[in-house]
């Protein structure tokens, strides 16, 4: 009897993992679609997403300073302002264009994964390799240390 491989069902999950802030982003967006207001609740719901993205973005500059350029910045602080003026939905969207922005700038400079490669692995010490004569590796003692282990 041949065994045939399964077919996969579909997963019901996303594909992407499960975040609340967005699902709560959702929620208040789809709830001022039907009604055109919000009030108490999702309000704060409202101001807790548009915080939390804001806070996100800054974060995210803060840390990748050096890569992020005008554009993202810009959009940040626009974020800000609209936060401060009460425009929380807008606050939201302007903060997730700044950090998508800033995202781009930090993969473009490169500063994700510098230390992949041949360059890291030689700070990191690994290719350092043993003596052809299958002797100890190098030690920091320099090159009397290395002839001083082979006695």
């Amino acid at each position: 009897m041949s065994r045939r491989p399964r077919r996969r069902q579909p997963s019901a999950r996303p594909t992407r993992p499960h975040h609340p802030l967005d699902a709560l982003r959702r929620i208040t967006r789809a709830v001022e679609r039907q009604t055109g207001a919000r009030s108490g609740v999702l309000d704060t719901a409202a101001l807790l997403v548009a915080r939390s993205s804001v806070a996100g973005a800054e974060e995210f500059v803060g840390v990748h300073r050096g890569a992020v350029g005008a554009e993202a910045r810009a959009r940040l602080a626009e974020a800000v302002r609209e936060l401060g003026a009460g425009n929380v939905g807008w606050a939201d969207v302007v903060a997730g264009e700044a950090r998508r922005l800033a995202d781009r700038d930090v993969r473009a400079h490169g500063t994700e994964g510098d230390a992949a490669g041949l360059a890291g692995a030689v700070l990191g010490g690994v290719l350092l390799g043993e003596d052809p004569d299958g002797g100890p590796p190098p030690s920091f003692g320099g090159p009397r240390t290395r002839s001083r282990l082979h006695t």
